[in-house]
Formats: structure tokens, C-alpha cells, sequence
């Protein structure tokens, strides 16, 4: 039986408050380690349980800082390992309903997964969205059809597919060594910079905490505008702390049910189509009030919409922007879309 390592634990919780600039994470913090469903080389139970104890114990600061007794923050490593898969653990009443909420995109397409091409290497093909696999199926001649596109892709370089799927703006990369992603161009620039970056873009007077403290977050407003499952997390964990968040979506851009089920919880929700000026409008009187607006899109298309970081500071001084971009905001990757899949399989 492999029990969750309170070192790596304790290593990884180190490295977050470096991040932070909280040399005193791990205070009153404590692992109950437990036995690991899935024993791999990455250390996920460990990672997903200092994580958690991470956000708990700047939750308990800002507790503090607003007049309450400091409490203690303990994590199960079995809890935390499970709620990397949190969807897969919700049920719904309506029965009848379920499993259309499950069907995942793989589900959907044979341009999906593994293939290996023309010199013996491999690539991993993301559909994401229907609109991104019909792009697949369009770039590689093909039908819809497994053999099919196994036979077409067994004709190209992995490199050469990978360029094309990049120019094309599509989901699907090159599998690599850890030592090749190391010495590539993407990789030596993303190395260069820090794995949560945190800038301070610009002044604004001091603002008090709202008074009334019910939890930790009371009062601060967040504005989501992510999909899927990194950055609705980020926002759920907000929420779960007490923080008010508008997660904002558009009608016609796609989503996966199921994922906005399990990140939804402890938010409210509406659709606006920033194409569109009155739309437009209604969200930048919300950034002027909000404190935190975290987006998750490609690098650039904020700004053509007018909702960019400089834009939303002009609008809110002192705003709290947050940005998650797969390939990172710098470098010739950038403007690439990704995937956690395709984080994986690059590295």
C-alpha cells in the first residue's frame, strides 16, 4: 500500500508560499495521508492535497486580517486526490439527463488520442469542441473515421503536423521527451518565468474588507470568465471561501455540461455576447465594481474585445487580473490553444 508522502507534501506546500510570498503556508496546517488510489511518477495526490491546504491557509490569513481567531486547516490526501476528478463523483436528480452530461469530447470523433506518424514518432490529437474537430478532420482530408485518420496522419512527420495544427489555431501537438521540450524554443521561454507569475500592474487607494464577516472572501467580487476546468476552478475556489463570483459565459461559444456542473457550484451564472455593444456595456459596469476578473482565453482575444488587462485597469484601479494560458503569455507558443492534455504531452 502506497500512502501519500508528507515530504512531497511539505515540498510542494513550500514552493506555493514562495509563490505567494507566504513563507508561513504550512503553519497550522496538517496532511492526513492516506492510501493513493492511482500510484504513478507524479506525485498528484500530494500536489492536489498542498493545493488545497495552500488556498485554506491564505483563507485562514485573510481571516485574520479581518479580526478572527487563526484556525488550523487539515487536508485528506484521499479526498484531495479524488477531487481532481470531482465531476465524475456528482449526481443528478434528474436521471434521464445524465448521460448526455457525461459524454466527453473523445467520445465524439475518431480524431482523438494517440496516433503515431511517417518517422516513428507520436501526436496527441485534442478535439476540444465540435467546431475544433471538424477543423481536425478539415486539415487532415479525412472522414470521421478511425482507420482513416490513422492512414493520414501515418503519412506526415509529427513536426510537420504539429506546425499545422498550430497555424491552423487547432489542439494537437508532438510528443516529446522532457529533455526535448527542455531545449526546444517554447520550452527554454517558459522556463525562464515562474509557474504563477504575480505582477503588480498599477496603484490605487487602499480599499477596506466590507465588514460583516461571514467567511473569509464576504464581499470580494469575482468575475469568471473561463471554461472548462482550470480556470472555474479557480473561481469555485473562491466561492467555496466565501467570495461572490459571476461566472460569465456566451450562448454561442460551446461548453461541456458536465464540467459546468461541477465548477458552478457556489456561483451565479449569465451569458453575454461581447460582440455585441450593449453586452459589451453591461460587462464593463461589472469590472468597474468587481475586485478579481480571471479569464481563460487565447492570449490577444480580451484585448480585441476591450476587455484586456490595461482596459480593465482603466476601468477598475486596483483590479486583480488573472490570466491562464496553456502555452504561457510570452514566446512564439502563445497564442497556440491547450489543453492540460496537451501541457502533458509536449513535456
Amino acid at each position: 500500500m502506497t500512502v501519500a508522502s508528507k515530504q512531497s507534501f511539505n515540498k510542494a506546500l513550500d514552493e506555493l508560499g514562495e509563490i505567494t510570498g507566504h513563507s508561513t503556508l504550512s503553519d497550522n496546517v496538517q496532511l492526513r495521508a492516506q492510501k493513493i488510489s492511482l500510484d504513478t511518477q507524479f506525485k498528484a495526490a500530494e500536489a492536489a492535497s498542498s493545493a488545497l491546504a495552500a488556498s485554506g491557509s491564505l483563507a485562514n490569513h485573510i481571516a485574520v486580517l479581518r479580526g478572527h481567531p487563526r484556525g488550523e486547516v487539515s487536508v485528506a490526501s484521499r479526498h484531495a486526490e479524488i477531487s481532481l476528478l470531482s465531476f465524475l463523483y456528482l449526481r443528478f436528480h434528474d436521471e434521464d439527463r445524465a448521460p448526455a452530461m457525461r459524454l466527453a469530447p473523445e467520445e465524439r470523433t475518431a480524431a482523438a488520442g494517440f496516433f503515431r506518424t511517417r518517422d516513428d514518432r507520436w501526436v496527441y490529437l485534442h478535439p476540444g469542441f465540435p467546431h475544433n474537430t471538424e477543423g481536425l478532420l478539415n486539415l487532415l482530408g479525412t472522414e470521421d473515421i478511425r482507420d482513416a485518420v490513422t492512414r493520414e496522419i501515418s503519412q506526415r512527420t509529427a513536426a510537420e503536423l504539429e506546425d499545422a495544427i498550430g497555424q491552423a489555431g487547432l489542439c494537437g501537438a508532438m510528443v516529446r521527451s522532457a529533455r526535448e521540450w527542455d531545449d526546444s524554443e517554447p520550452g527554454r521561454q517558459l522556463a525562464e518565468r515562474p509557474v504563477v507569475e504575480i505582477t503588480r500592474v498599477g496603484d490605487s487607494p487602499a480599499e477596506p474588507f466590507p465588514k460583516d464577516l461571514a467567511r473569509p472572501l464576504h464581499g470580494i467580487k469575482v468575475l469568471d470568465l473561463t471554461r472548462i476546468l482550470a480556470g472555474p476552478t479557480c473561481a469555485r475556489t473562491l466561492a467555496a471561501h466565501g467570495a461572490n463570483v459571476l461566472r460569465v459565459g456566451a450562448a454561442h461559444l460551446p461548453t461541456i455540461p458536465l464540467f459546468a456542473a461541477d465548477t458552478g457550484l457556489g456561483k451565479r451564472a449569465c451569458n453575454l455576447d461581447l460582440r455585441n455593444s450593449i453586452d459589451a456595456r453591461t460587462l464593463q459596469q461589472l469590472v468597474s465594481q468587481a475586485d478579481v476578473f480571471s479569464q481563460g482565453y487565447r492570449s490577444g482575444a480580451m484585448e480585441r474585445l476591450g476587455f484586456g488587462l490595461d482596459q480593465a485597469i482603466a476601468a477598475r484601479p486596483g483590479i486583480v487580473y488573472v490570466s491562464i494560458n496553456c502555452y504561457g503569455h510570452e514566446g512564439s507558443w502563445r497564442t497556440r490553444p491547450g489543453w492540460e492534455q496537451l501541457a502533458q504531452t509536449v513535456t
